[in-house]
């Protein structure tokens, strides 16, 4: 997954991903394929099993310096997030599936309020 999302030339320039096992090697694996340095890896402890509440509320911390931002952690949370923040009615994400959202501002406090718009999903068995 990380090479086809790597294909389609997106940038990344943090990663932050829930401390599980599961979760945080793959957000390892995909930071080694997209070239994000290890610095801007990061696990959170609030992302294992995060409600989506939790979930925007720690996205909504992030620096806004940071332009692009790919998560890693758990449903349902993460499928009820990707509902809240953008016009995507997503029954459940599957697992290692990947969905960009593009937010019109420029602040990460804003997605408490406002959402984006779905610009990119994929998900393993899409291609089989």
């Amino acid at each position: 997954m990380a090479n086809r999302f790597l294909e389609m030339g997106y940038p990344v320039d943090l990663i932050v991903a829930s401390p599980s096992k599961r979760a945080w090697t793959t957000a390892k694996g995909f930071a080694k394929a997209l070239n994000v340095p290890s610095g801007r890896l990061l696990d959170d402890e609030r992302f294992y099993h995060a409600s989506t509440s939790k979930l925007v509320e720690v996205i909504s911390g992030i620096d806004d310096r940071v332009n692009s931002l790919m998560i890693f952690g758990h449903n349902p949370g993460l499928t009820s997030l990707i509902g809240k923040l953008s016009d995507f009615n997503l029954y459940n994400l599957p697992t290692c599936a990947i969905c960009g959202i593009e937010f019109p501002f420029e602040s990460w406090k804003e997605i408490q309020n406002h959402q984006g718009e779905k610009f990119y999903y994929d998900f393993p068995k899409s291609r089989a």
